[in-house]
């Protein structure tokens, strides 16, 4: 038993740890292009403090280390990563640390997915003129091709501190826009996953998930995992929305303990304990029943109409100390199926 529970334990640990991950500092495939590692782009707000585009929501905190690159991945949640639909416009917008740097910024984004930004289309904005104190990228539009391959590629966002004289993205600060040059300013990269879906599934997808611990009882802190048995979906949304003593009481918000580590981090964010399955991991910290949903979701084409299929499924499991005698534990709460042409992943 003691083995079995330090085996459980060691899953929860790597679970978590790529769950957790942060960004990294490795573009490959990908080239970065570098900045003057004696400068510090905190020192002087040269650095890219908000990113917004379809479900990217990007506010973080400066970044202080050499070579000024971030690359933020597919599986760390929604607000890092989006799905763009061919034929549809979305609205880009991004800000430096400051308001008063005079930023010169590039845009682009490898839609065909061959780990290059130099191919035709795939530079999308640039300051066309010298920028002056607290220069954005601001709200432009982002049609998808309709030739975009289908899968997860990147896109980047550059800053840095304009000269006046080299306010541009090429060699040394030139004057031509180039994803891979290294300048001699300050200033910082950012790279996003974004995903093209693939539309073979022509069906809505259905939810479901089951447990894959040795008994069907959460026990109090100890790792829990559901494995996601869904079909047909493209994305998945884990979130535990209620908390009772009692089966049949009346169930109230579950906040998680501030000393809990916690996957979801906000509602209906993605949460993964890998990212072939997308299984989620949880530890309870008191008994009690827990309402754990499940919310997947598919792009399919329907009447020459982009649409989501959507279809939840919540369950409630139970969480009991260790020496209680196991339980079923879930039970049936309910499920909800339908469309919407509002692509909000």
């Amino acid at each position: 038993m003691k083995k079995i529970y330090i085996l459980l334990v060691v899953i929860f640990m790597v679970a978590f740890t790529k769950v957790n991950a942060q960004w990294s500092s490795t573009p490959s495939p990908y080239c970065v292009g570098s900045y003057v590692s004696s400068y510090t782009p905190c020192g002087d707000g040269a650095w890219i403090s908000l990113v917004t585009f379809g479900t990217i929501n990007y506010a973080p905190s400066c970044n202080s280390t050499y070579p000024w690159y971030r690359y933020w991945t597919a599986n760390l949640g929604s607000n890092y990563t989006t799905i763009l639909i061919p034929g549809n416009t979305y609205t880009l917008f991004a800000q430096p640390g400051t308001t008063s740097v005079p930023s010169s910024w590039g845009v682009w984004i490898d839609w065909n997915g061959n780990n290059s930004f130099a191919d035709a289309g795939e530079f999308i904005w640039g300051n066309s003129s010298t920028p002056s104190g607290g220069q954005t990228v601001p709200n432009i539009s982002v049609t998808v091709p309709t030739s975009a391959v289908p899968g997860t590629h990147r896109m980047r966002l550059r800053n840095m501190w304009q000269t006046g004289s080299n306010p541009f993205f090429g060699p040394s600060g030139g004057s031509a826009y180039d994803a891979c040059a290294s300048v001699n300013e300050d200033g910082e990269t950012v790279d996003f996953d974004f995903t093209i879906p693939s539309y073979g599934a022509q069906i809505p997808p259905l939810a479901g998930y089951a447990y894959n611990n040795l008994t069907d009882t959460a026990w109090i802190n100890s790792p829990y995992i559901f494995v996601n048995t869904s079909n047909n979906g493209q994305k998945y949304y884990w979130d535990i929305t209620g908390y009772s003593t009692t089966l049949n009481g009346t169930y109230a918000p579950y906040t998680p303990p501030a000393t809990n580590p916690r996957v979801c981090v906000t509602r209906w964010n993605t949460c993964y304990l890998d990212t072939v399955h997308q299984n989620f991991a949880w530890k309870f910290t008191q008994p009690g029943y827990y309402k754990v949903k499940l919310k997947a979701t598919n792009v399919i084409l329907v009447n020459g109409t982009f649409v989501n299929g959507i279809d939840s499924i919540s369950k409630i499991v139970i969480c009991a100390p260790p020496t209680q005698k196991p339980q079923a534990s879930f039970f049936s709460l309910n499920r909800s199926v339908g469309f919407t042409d509002q692509l909000n992943y």
